[in-house]
């Protein structure tokens, strides 16, 4: 079940990305800019380290 819920995860965050473009806009120094494939990479190394 987990493999097949991270490769769900992965087509929804992959589908996302192509629905919806990063558009970046001016800096805000409050808030840290990761790329999408960065953060992308962080949310499935997270869900696959749950062992719940």
């Amino acid at each position: 079940f987990k493999s097949y819920f991270l490769f769900k995860l992965e087509k929804v965050m992959d589908d996302f990305k192509a629905s919806c473009p990063e558009q970046r806009g001016p800096a805000n120094p409050n808030v840290e800019y990761i790329p999408f494939e960065e953060m992308k990479q962080r949310i499935l190394k997270i869900v696959n380290g749950y062992n719940g």
